[in-house]
């Protein structure tokens, strides 16, 4: 099962902020449905054909 975390924009215009937090410097915003869309690319492109 692959997880991304969701970081809010004003958490990745804040560099110190996501220093603090241990993210890295090129964590950039990604809006939910983009991550969603990431994530099942890579679940398709890995030959995957079921959840279970």
């Amino acid at each position: 099962m692959e997880r991304k975390l969701y970081v809010p924009r004003s958490w990745t215009s804040d560099p110190d902020r996501c220093r603090a937090a241990g993210l890295s410097k090129d964590k950039v915003f990604a809006t939910k449905p983009e991550l969603a869309r990431t994530m099942i690319e890579r679940f398709l492109d890995a030959g995957t054909t079921s959840a279970g």
